[in-house]
This record gives C-alpha cells, structure tokens and sequence, in this order.
C-alpha cells in the first residue's frame, strides 16, 4: 500500500468541496473559520492541508493549485511552516487542552510571513471545554488574516455557539464504484472480495479501508463473526474468548463488534446481499437481543478514552452474548 496516496492531488470525490473553497476565495468571502465535516475516511484533512498549501503558496495568486515547489510549498510538506499550525489531541489524554488553544492563539498574533495565518484543529470534537471556551473567544474576536479550519467526524459534539461561527464544508462517501476502483488501485494486490470487505467495513470511506488493510482490521471483523457464531453454538468459553482478545486493540474490537451486530440487525429488517455466515446467525437471534447489545456497544465506545479493565470488559461481553434469547434452535 502506498504511504501515501493523496501527495500533490485532490482525491477524486473533493472537486465539489474543492470548488466551494476556492470560489470562498476568489470572491473574497473566505470566513475567518471553516468547519470540514463528514464520516471519517474521506480526507478531511488532507484537503484541509492541500487548501492551506494553496494559501500559501508564494507561487500561485489563487488557490486552484499550489506550485508544490516553492519555500512555502516545501515547507508545508516538511510540517515546519511558521504560518501553518496543526493542532491535535495529545497522545495519552486523547484530548486537545486548553494551554494548546492559548499556544496557537499567541502565535496567530505574530507577526505573519504570508498572507495567512492557518490552524488546522483535528479533531475539533477533541476539544476539553477549557479549550473549546478559549477557542470561542477566539472566533468571537477574530484576528486579521487568521484562518481557523476545524475537522470532525462528529460535529454534533462541538459547542453550538462553536458551529454557528464556522462556515460548514460537508464531505459525503463517493459512489460505490469510484470508492472501490479506488481502493483497488491502492491495493492491487488484494482480491475483489477483500476489497469489497474492506469497503463495507469503512462504511464507504475509502481512506478508512485503506486504514484498515493495514491493521488487518477487515481480518479482525472475519474473526470475531466466527468467534461469535462459536460462542453461540457453546463451541466455545466466554473466558478463553476473553483471553483471545484481552490484547486487542480495544477501540478497533469495539468497531468491529459494533459493525458485526449492525449488519445481523440488518439481516432482519433489510433485504441486503449479506454473506451465509451473517444471514445463518442473524436468524438465529433475537432482534431485540440484538439491539440491547448494540446499544452496551456504544455507551463502552463513549468510554474508552478513560482507562478501562479490557479482560473484565470483554468477558462481559461475551458472557452476556452466550446467554442471549434464541429465537430458534440450532
């Protein structure tokens, strides 16, 4: 897989976000702050850092296209530009704090090089409120020449009074086919029926499934269908389960059981061409099982950023999936 398939280039389904940045632009109606939202997987920021580049580009007068040659260009693709700041969660926490919003509020009132001030904030619903309080003020007084371009997954969790200042970008999945030729030429070497797992497991977000490829997330999701069709037949011990995954990734484990109880609810309520493993265990659950379970799924997945004890976790889990109603006998 390449490492990185978007350098110098838009990806193929961005010409309409493209355009609404640049014509923001031309027109002199560029906000002093843009908020890129969509599910994650379709390049939020690495467009984000395409248009900065433009902005900033000492070669080219308008954003259509940077030279990617110049000092500017050069030094955007190194991360080392002084008028372009990045700001993310920090590693351990998870989370963007308020001493990282004042930082680069200090730095925006420098005095700049260019004719921006660029700060990308990724995630923005990463923000603690002290951060998002700091940053508020900010875009209630906004300094001259600074662009604030904010990227979430999950806008709904962002303050109101942060999103009513913020111009919206919206990014939807491509269509089915250019998502999957394009992954498939990521990914020559994969076969059609891995791509078209790895498309389903993104939920359509092409640099998801490319993700995924990677951590062998697609593999993840194959595995733990069986070991739950296991557990259901008694073929197997929710604690040895347990120990299986105990090492995990707890965030992907999550996601991938999350997508597996999805897609068995599906099988009930939607006619869809799911796989005979899916179909053969989703109509030997209860629907109402079913969802319970998925709803367990998504209050953990709103916890996972505090330390949790994954092998009590897990054996939860599973032991609360082995006693499940069954609606007909295997």
């Amino acid at each position: 897989m390449p490492s990185n398939p978007l350098q110098n280039s838009l990806l193929p389904w961005q010409q309409q976000q493209w355009t609404d940045l640049y014509q923001l632009h031309s027109t002199n109606r560029l906000p002093h702050a843009l908020l890129f939202t969509g599910q994650s997987g379709l390049g939020k920021y690495a467009l984000a850092i395409q248009f900065a580049k433009s902005l900033l580009c000492k070669a080219t007068t308008t954003p259509v296209h940077a030279c990617y040659t110049c000092k500017s260009c050069l030094l955007v693709a190194a991360q080392t530009h002084p008028d372009l700041t990045c700001i993310v969660p920090e590693s351990a926490a998870k989370s963007i704090k308020i001493e990282q919003i004042r930082h680069i509020i200090q730095h925006s009132n420098q005095t700049t090089q260019s004719a921006y001030k660029i700060i990308i904030i990724n995630p923005a619903e990463s923000l603690l409120v002290g951060a998002s309080n700091a940053l508020l003020k900010n875009l209630e007084e906004p300094t001259d020449r600074t662009l604030f371009i904010l990227i979430s997954d999950k806008p709904g969790l962002l303050l109101p009074t942060i999103r009513s200042r913020c111009q919206f970008i919206r990014f939807t999945p491509p269509a089915l086919s250019l998502a999957k030729s394009w992954i498939s030429q990521q990914l020559a070497d994969e076969t059609d029926d891995t791509i078209d797992s790895l498309y389903h497991l993104a939920n359509g977000g092409p640099l998801k499934a490319l993700e995924y490829a990677e951590t062998g997330t697609h593999k993840l999701y194959a595995d733990l269908l069986l070991a739950l069709t296991q557990l259901y037949k008694k073929e197997i011990d929710p604690i040895k389960l347990t120990e299986n995954y105990s090492k995990t990734d707890l965030s992907m484990l999550l996601h991938c059981l999350m997508k597996i109880v999805s897609d068995l609810i599906k099988c009930h309520f939607i006619s869809e061409d799911h796989t005979i493993p899916l179909r053969s265990l989703a109509h030997r659950l209860d629907p109402t099982f079913l969802l319970n379970f998925f709803d367990q799924l998504i209050e953990l997945q709103q916890h996972t950023k505090v330390a949790l004890n994954q092998a009590l976790l897990l054996e939860d889990l599973f032991c609360h999936w082995s006693l499940q109603g069954e609606i007909c006998t295997p």
